[in-house]
């Protein structure tokens, strides 16, 4: 259920003034511990 939801995370890193010095997205879907859940289920 959760693998057909298509879920993202951003992960957005910010300095004091509010410049963004990095982004992150990660898909649930392709996340290796996420993988190897649904494997053992």
């Amino acid at each position: 259920m959760i693998s057909q939801l298509n879920v993202v995370m951003t992960y957005i890193v910010k300095n004091r003034l509010g410049s963004v010095l990095m982004e992150h997205k990660q898909v649930l879907s392709q996340c290796p511990e996420f993988l190897s859940l649904k494997q053992s289920l």
